[in-house]
């Protein structure tokens, strides 16, 4: 049987795209940014890892 658990994140690492569209909610709990390049053979704009003033929770199946 699987279970879900919600465990405290202190940072996210999420692409540019939806780094852009957060909502002004969302903004509110960024402690800071740090920009990761993206590769040259990748076909994305690279990622952002957002860090939170407050822990945000993720589910996961254990």
């Amino acid at each position: 049987m699987q279970t879900l658990s919600a465990r405290p994140r202190n940072y996210k690492i999420i692409p540019v795209e939806v780094f852009l569209n957060l909502s002004e909610l969302e903004k509110q709990n960024i402690r800071r940014v740090k920009i990761l390049a993206p590769d040259m053979d990748d076909n994305d704009f690279g990622y952002m890892q957002v860090y939170y003033k407050h822990p945000i929770y993720e589910i996961e199946v254990d």
